[in-house]
């Protein structure tokens, strides 16, 4: 087995380490050139925009004080390049998307605090004359002032989190020696979330208080504190999964870990090996030097997933080509029977599902639970999805562990636009799965109003039986659905139908004492007089039970 070296990396993976090196170092006064450095990298297809403006996000949440220049380049960025999906883009830092909303330079919703906010007051983080603001800002003589009356508690939590966390995860030393010297406690908190702010100081005085933990390298290795890593490793022997490296990009440890490794298919405690990692998060520079050099391309993780699959559950495209060209299995299925196909579906990756399909994948493979893609994506509400398999031929009418079929599922779970869309391709709306459930007793079963006035429209059989002989409005008048009692009766539905108990909805009106399905039912003039097998009718149930209202409707009817 060949042991990987630094001057075995292709420039291109050196030029991806420089790049990444340079966004995390993110400052005053060198934002310009990073920016410059960032175009570069994109036009060269290194990294995408997309991957930067995540970078950008995990760096504003972490280094906060630092979110003026991550914004610029941001916005740089975004004035370049139209995204669709840029709203998505950012789920770690909320100023930073508030900003950029503000801006115009993504669409989306802007928590309810910082509407009335200035860009200079988002910036600050905090509201001015706070303790988070002293501290972020490691402003000594302000969080003097702040704890300057009788008796005040050094180590007061504010949100869950001490005065004394705050100074080490934001690095702010002058603050800490003065919470530590008013005998702030130190605790393990205190001690993780120093390799967060990374101020030597604070770390080497906590480090001495408590042992270190497996958190205290995880902080490290996501905030890209890298000589702390080289420290922890050496001092403490600790490692890092291949995932934790990815997680913020941080190339550096990534290679590191690979250059200690003597086989390139190693998996870690998590199961993934570098290839799955890198796979997932779709660097393909990254991806190609592996695989040159012996990555196992269909090697499964502990999910029993191949990198192939990872690629499509993230929607991964170019990554899934390069794969495929590499001679991946298109059809080898993880431990729950999925194959990439089905992975991509199940997740909604629109593009995943047109380029596996492009390239030959199965349409009709089914998992362990017997669904296909199209099952899938009717059961997501997938309208784009369902509308490329049915295009490329997808068999409506293939059926799950329960039988049901992709209009039967869409029907259970609402999906009107699906509903639509499969009625239109002639989907068998009389389909019944072992209890003889259609599509329509499905819906009524969940209440699906809209669903139900689809497929009424559509003329399909409301008479349909399931196997207790409950029909969809014996169903909904069950359940006092009676929205939906009213449009199958207004299609004409039976309303003295009874089920295998001899019950007509009259009667389960009075037994479950529904009086708005009662009232219902008697203005469509159900029969008052109809009885079950036991002898009874709508009248000895309502007495029965004392239901008063319906007992008070009868009265009128008899007079």
């Amino acid at each position: 087995m060949t042991t990987l070296t630094q001057d075995m990396l292709p420039e291109s993976c050196t030029l991806l380490i420089k790049y990444c090196d340079m966004i995390w170092s993110i400052n005053e006064s060198n934002y310009k050139t990073i920016l410059e450095a960032i175009s570069n990298c994109i036009e060269t297809d290194l990294l995408s925009i997309e991957q930067i403006l995540q970078i950008s996000d995990f760096i504003a949440e972490t280094r906060p004080n630092d979110l003026r220049y991550v914004f610029k380049v941001c916005k740089k960025l975004l004035q370049k390049n139209n995204l669709q999906n840029g709203y998505s883009l950012f789920t770690r830092s909320q100023h930073l998307r508030a900003l950029l909303v503000k801006e115009n330079l993504i669409t989306g919703f802007i928590p309810p605090q910082f509407i009335p906010k200035t860009q200079d007051e988002i910036f600050e983080i905090f509201q001015p004359q706070s303790f988070e603001h002293a501290i972020l800002w490691d402003d000594l003589d302000h969080l003097q002032k702040l704890c300057l009356y009788p008796e005040f508690d050094y180590n007061i939590s504010l949100n869950g989190t001490t005065l004394i966390d705050m100074s080490t995860k934001y690095g702010s030393v002058t603050c800490f020696r003065y919470l530590l010297m008013n005998n702030a406690r130190i605790t393990n908190i205190t001690l993780e979330n120093s390799f967060i702010g990374n101020n030597y100081e604070i770390v080497h005085i906590c480090e001495r208080s408590l042992p270190i933990t497996a958190i205290c390298m995880i902080n490290a290795v996501h905030n890209y504190h890298n000589e702390t890593v080289q420290y922890l490793q050496t001092k403490y022997r600790l490692d890092y999964t291949w995932s934790n490296a990815f997680y913020s990009c941080n190339l550096p440890c990534f290679f590191n870990k690979l250059f200690l490794t003597n086989d390139i298919n190693s998996v870690d405690s998590q199961g993934n090996n570098a290839l799955m990692v890198s796979v997932k998060a779709g660097i393909c520079p990254v991806v190609e030097f592996l695989l040159d050099n012996n990555a196992m391309i269909d090697k499964k993780n502990g999910q029993g997933n191949t990198p192939l699959m990872l690629a499509a559950q993230n929607n991964q495209t170019k990554v899934i080509s390069l794969l495929l060209k590499r001679g991946s299995q298109m059809e080898m299925q993880g431990s729950n029977g999925k194959t990439p196909l089905l992975h991509a579906a199940s997740c909604d990756k629109l593009e995943s599902v047109v380029l596996l399909l492009k390239n030959g994948a199965n349409i009709e493979s089914k998992d362990g639970n017997e669904r296909t893609p199209l099952i899938y994506a009717s059961m997501n509400g997938k309208t784009d999805i369902v509308n490329v398999l049915l295009d490329f031929g997808a068999n409506t009418e293939a059926r799950d562990h329960q039988m049901w079929t992709s209009l039967m599922i869409a029907s259970h779970y609402n999906r009107v636009e699906v509903v639509k869309l499969l009625l239109e391709r002639n989907a068998d709306k009389e389909a019944a799965d072992v209890q003889n459930l259609t599509s329509i007793l499905i819906a009524t079963e969940n209440n699906n109003v809209d669903v139900v006035k689809l497929l009424v429209d559509k003329g399909c059989n409301i008479e349909a039986c399931g196997f207790n002989g409950m029909t969809a409005l014996l169903s909904a008048n069950s359940k006092n659905y009676v929205n939906i009692m009213k449009i199958l009766l207004e299609k004409n539905a039976n309303i003295e139908h009874h089920d295998v108990n001899g019950r007509t909805p009259l009667i389960y009106a009075a037994m479950n004492n529904n009086v708005e399905a009662f009232k219902l039912l008697i203005e469509y003039k159900a029969d008052i007089n109809a009885t079950d097998n036991d002898g009874f009718n709508s009248l000895n149930y309502a007495t029965q039970n004392n239901c008063e209202q319906i007992l008070e409707i009868l009265s009128g009817l008899s007079k």
